[in-house]
């Protein structure tokens, strides 16, 4: 089917994305460890437990955790086995590569190669699937290009997964969050087209340049996308 990465600074809409779509349909990996923010999310999305205790697949639809070598499994395990299960989310990447690097007490070179390694494969896993819509959400930082120009980037923990592994590579569609105040509202989006710092990125005609922080909308534009419908 497809990956998508989202990425931006926090507190933008990220999260708030997944509100549109359908709960029976939607499994949210919750690296990031915290509530979904909208009113009535915990009785949209539920963590199971089998009689003895243990994490029930079947049953849920939501997963806090941010251990990348259980996170892999656990994707495996969704796309084996809940064909019920259109849409995954990751939030957030980033999340599980700070657990790692927080968490291991040996941080040297090799850590950085292990670390690679594991985070891609999720990645990977996701885009061989050719039946569910996986949705990669990451925090940004500040970096700068070759030539000393400033860019938005994908927060990482270390130069390997920056060099070796340009995240928003491994991605056909790429959206970065937008918040235009007007007073004291707020106007939520996601820019599809990169404005020369970030690297949101969609083919020709399947979104506008601005839509809003909607993961249905997103799912349901690149269908028919993809289709022609």
């Amino acid at each position: 089917m497809a990956s998508i990465l989202v990425y931006g600074p926090s507190g933008l809409g990220k999260s708030r994305g997944i509100k549109n779509l359908t709960p029976e349909e939607t499994f949210v990996i919750s690296a990031d460890e915290k509530e979904l923010p909208w009113r009535g999310w915990a009785s949209q999305y539920r963590t199971a437990l089998t009689p003895e205790g243990k994490f029930d697949l079947m049953r849920s639809n939501y997963y806090e955790g941010n251990d990348p070598r259980k996170i892999v499994k656990l994707q495996k395990d969704i796309i084996e086995k809940r064909h019920d299960i259109t849409t995954i989310i990751y939030d957030t990447i980033t999340h599980m590569m700070m657990y790692r690097f927080m968490t291991d007490p040996d941080t040297s070179w090799d850590f950085y190669k292990i670390l690679a390694k594991e985070m891609y494969a999720i990645i990977d896993q996701g885009k061989k699937d050719k039946d569910k819509l996986h949705i990669f959400v990451g925090h940004s930082d500040i970096g700068y290009d070759a030539v000393g120009k400033k860019v938005e980037k994908v927060r990482t923990i270390g130069k390997l997964l920056d060099d070796k592994i340009d995240l928003p590579s491994l991605f056909t569609v790429v959206l970065t969050p937008e918040v235009i105040r007007k007073d004291k509202d707020a106007d939520y989006g996601f820019i599809t087209q990169s404005n020369g710092v970030s690297s949101a990125k969609s083919p020709e005609g399947m979104f506008d340049y601005r839509i809003p922080n909607d993961y249905a909308l997103v799912r349901e534009k690149y269908f028919e996308y993809q289709t022609g419908v």
